[in-house]
């Protein structure tokens, strides 16, 4: 949007124009419209009609990431404890999980693993017992197939924090939107001007929902259920907080879930939702880049850096998404050989199927 207003980037449209005519065909419906929208909505014609601004390029959503051990272990010790789904489901779970992570404190949990990477036949070990076990003094609990699980020498209750949320600006839209208040809206008078952005959560109505989410969220929080980066480490991502155990979940960008992942134990899940009995709100973050045209150079030169944004955003698109963990952007990216590829390798695209209906989901 700043480089919009500033004038400094180009409308694509004739050069979209110019490509169509070339290649037959419509470019863009190749690309998925739910990422087409932020590329249409931020410069208009007298008429109303928007120009388009950039092509999309990697995107993501935010996802759950927990210790599957850690679950595993909770319910062994408790057969009622499953992976929460609301944050009402939080609020009843969150104490019963806290209660199982109270025999872990300062201690290290021995398991045995299957090959799906769920564990069981579990034994707790004190630093003294763990260190009689290395010296060569066996503990009749321990197996030869038993494993060190979760290491939580380190572990204090005052740092530790069940729930994690990485950024806390998309946290902020997301509670927003799934207590039913509007985050932001725009609107344009004259439709030769660029339109304008507006803050709504805090206006009317929006009001008492966005004060009731924060409130739910600080109930949650004074009880050690939920907490942020700073909360369990010095990092401002919890990543690192995660893989040292300082928390057990952590709400994270899919595209980055390999500063999240050490082992096995790394197991996925959609983040929490507004379910309160009658009403459900399934809300979650899309992010990511595009790209976008500056009007810099000659002609020519803008000509090769336009077809360079197609190379990029299309033949090169789904071999990026598979190396990286980020979304195809276009029909062809999650069509390429590349993609089916990466996802057939561990059944994904299955998975997707069954579960989203649509691949980009």
């Amino acid at each position: 949007a700043g480089y919009i207003g500033a004038t400094i980037q180009l409308p694509l449209d004739p050069y979209i124009k110019a490509y169509n005519q070339e290649h037959g065909g419509d470019l863009l419906a190749d690309y998925y419209p739910e990422y087409m929208v932020e590329n249409q909505s931020l410069r208009y014609r007298k008429d109303g009609t928007p120009y388009t601004m950039g092509l999309p390029f990697n995107k993501s959503t935010e996802v759950m990431g927990y210790n599957g051990y850690f679950v595993d272990y909770c319910k062994a010790v408790d057969a009622t404890i499953e992976v929460p789904n609301s944050w009402q489901e939080w609020k009843v779970i969150g104490p019963k999980m806290l209660a199982v992570m109270e025999n872990l404190y300062g201690k290290f949990l021995y398991g045995v693993t299957d090959d799906n990477g769920t564990a069981s036949n579990f034994v707790v070990l004190t630093k003294d017992e763990k260190t009689a076990v290395e010296a060569g003094t066996a503990d009749p609990r321990l197996t030869a197939d038993h494993e060190l699980l979760l290491d939580c020498e380190k572990v204090t209750r005052e740092k530790f924090r069940l729930l994690c949320w990485d950024a806390e600006d998309n946290m902020f839209i997301t509670l927003v939107r799934q207590w039913g208040a509007t985050y932001t809206t725009y609107t344009a008078e004259d439709a030769t001007k660029y339109k304008h952005g507006f803050a709504e959560y805090n206006t009317g109505e929006n009001t008492a929902k966005t004060v009731a989410a924060f409130t739910y969220m600080k109930e949650l929080y004074d009880a050690r259920i939920f907490g942020l980066a700073g909360d369990i480490s010095d990092d401002s991502y919890s990543s690192s907080g995660f893989k040292n155990n300082q928390c057990m979940f952590t709400v994270c960008s899919s595209g980055g879930l390999s500063y999240n992942i050490s082992d096995t134990r790394f197991k996925v899940h959609t983040i929490p939702y507004y379910d309160d009995g009658t009403t459900v709100r399934k809300f979650v973050i899309s992010q990511g880049t595009n790209l976008a045209l500056f009007n810099k150079g000659t002609d020519a030169e803008k000509v090769a850096a336009w077809k360079l944004m197609v190379y990029l955003s299309q033949q090169v698109n789904g071999e990026f998404a598979a190396r990286t963990g980020y979304f195809p952007t276009c029909e062809s990216a999650t069509n390429s050989e590349v993609y089916q590829e990466y996802l057939d390798s561990f059944g994904a695209g299955e998975i997707l199927q069954k579960e989203c209906g649509i691949l980009n989901a």
